[in-house]
């Protein structure tokens, strides 16, 4: 069987985590099981270099990246930088000996602080917040903006057609916090069972293959944020609450993979607003939105009692994803203003 040819005849180096967070305790990471093979269907060769221990020790790893760089020869390398993870002489040293691109997730919160310190050190900067793409570029970079939010697909299996092949009534995957453990404390209380996994719930992490099966085999799947809180029942319930929501520097709701993860796995998705979220997902006939945590607990019981209203969710939101949120349709679409001519590279060594 012949191998499709790659749009790109070139070769991209990956200088990225290969575990969570640096964490081997925490399994592989978002990076490599996701990023990688997408990037893969783009192009003739890819290399990793593990990056994991750049993320706690800044710098430590430049060495190693020059001397790859220099050996492998690619024409891009890419980076998804976690703190000041290489050194500003190190990314000047590597112009002229390739492309560099950097990815920004968090630039609706880290953009003054961090990302704009490196806004022309790098050729391409990835960012998901349109409003800062002004600002590289009067910094003199030259920035891709994008949505994060993408999945792979799952697998070939549609939404449940019945309502006996559902595992769980109410789901929730991600890390816990204090908002989410307050949250789904909240709905307990008013009857509302949610069941949680990730970190630092009692069900704990889970597998991405395990994730894939719990957003398909939920009635209703909950997306619940992150970022800062302003209600007051939760910031007055324990004053740890309110500490950790004062200390946290996510002030603004993003797109986020998540959004699209559970569509492609055929789930129904009840989730918080982010600006923009409509210009992916219909609000309504492929995804519900809540406001609040009052209008969180409406939206749920309406949901559980409207099986043809989830299934229709589930089924719309699992076709626009297969169509058109995947990580290789992204990866694509960003490699496409790197290399705009689509043009074959250099020839095959």
């Amino acid at each position: 069987m012949t191998s499709p040819v790659p749009t790109h005849d070139r070769r991209v180096l990956m200088a990225i985590p290969v575990y969570d967070y640096g964490d081997p305790a925490r399994g592989q990471s978002f990076e490599t099981h996701f990023w990688v093979p997408a990037v893969a269907a783009h192009v003739r060769a890819v290399e990793v270099l593990p990056f994991d221990r750049a993320m706690h020790e800044p710098g430590s790893l430049d060495d190693a990246l020059l001397g790859t760089v220099e050996r492998f020869d690619p024409d891009l390398v890419m980076f998804f930088p976690f703190r000041d993870d290489v050194a500003l002489e190190t990314l000047r040293a590597l112009r002229g000996a390739t492309t560099t691109l950097a990815f920004r997730w968090d630039d609706a919160w880290r953009f003054d602080d961090y990302s704009s310190r490196y806004a022309d050190l790098y050729d391409f900067t990835v960012t998901t917040e349109p409003s800062v793409a002004p600002r590289y570029r009067k910094l003199g970079g030259t920035p891709i903006v994008t949505t994060y939010g993408a999945a792979p697909i799952a697998s070939d299996l549609p939404p449940p057609s019945s309502e006996a092949d559902y595992r769980h009534d109410v789901s929730f995957v991600g890390g816990a916090n204090p908002w989410r453990v307050w949250l789904v404390d909240w709905l307990g209380r008013h009857g509302v069972h949610v069941e949680c996994f990730g970190a630092d719930w009692p069900n704990g992490r889970v597998s991405f293959a395990e994730m894939d099966e719990i957003f398909r085999l939920s009635r209703v799947n909950l997306n619940i944020s992150n970022s800062r809180q302003h209600d007051t029942r939760y910031l007055l319930a324990d004053p740890r609450n309110y500490l950790a929501n004062r200390g946290t520097t996510k002030n603004a709701e993003q797109i986020k993979a998540r959004h699209f993860e559970v569509g492609m796995a055929g789930g129904c998705q009840l989730s918080y607003y982010a600006l923009g979220i409509e210009e992916f997902l219909q609000i309504g006939p492929e995804l519900a939105i809540y406001t609040n945590p009052d209008d969180l607990l409406v939206q749920v019981r309406r949901l559980l009692d409207e099986p043809a209203r989830r299934r229709g969710i589930a089924e719309a939101a699992w076709r626009r994803c297969r169509a058109e949120h995947t990580y290789e349709r992204r990866v694509g679409d960003w490699l496409a203003q790197v290399w705009p001519d689509a043009a074959r590279g250099r020839s095959a060594a």
